[in-house]
């Protein structure tokens, strides 16, 4: 066992049944170095999506925060599996409806970077609406964090 190193960082999977009302639960939990890739993030998607459905559970939606592995699997899984260096900021939300399943940037962490590099002259198209930096300031001063998460 001299050869195992201890993992520097947790790694959770975590699966939101699509069932109103029901929890979500841990799917997977792991150490990790770290040292994986954007094609490991790729192909451990895709294991889980066909594990899952030899038992009748369709995977819908993976979803990440912003890190750059994750991020680089997302892009490579809608315009193809080019896991060269990227040439755009780490800045991607959500993919096309082509594939088997879904891949979006979580809208918390989405909604952080939209906070912080937001000029004020800017507009952030959301559905049918437009943010500014003016609301997101309105809505941290008025409603509690807890709420918003921001």
């Amino acid at each position: 066992m001299a050869y195992l190193k201890v993992a520097s960082t947790g790694y959770a999977i975590i699966a939101q049944p699509l069932q109103a009302g029901a929890s979500s639960f841990c799917l997977s939990l792991f150490g990790t170095n770290n040292c994986f890739t954007s094609e490991n993030v790729y192909k451990r998607w895709a294991f889980i999506s066909q594990e899952l459905l030899k038992i009748g559970i369709k995977v819908e939606c993976f979803a990440s925060d912003g890190d750059h592995k994750l991020l680089g699997a997302m892009h490579s899984l809608m315009f193809g599996k080019n896991f060269s260096k990227l040439d755009w900021k780490d800045w991607f939300f959500a993919s096309s409806s082509s594939h088997e399943y879904t891949v979006i940037q979580d809208a918390l962490h989405t909604a952080n970077k939209f906070r912080n590099n937001l000029s004020p002259s800017k507009l952030f198209p959301t559905g049918n609406f437009t943010a500014s930096q003016a609301h997101l300031r309105i809505l941290i001063k008025t409603v509690s964090k807890e709420s918003h998460g921001l």
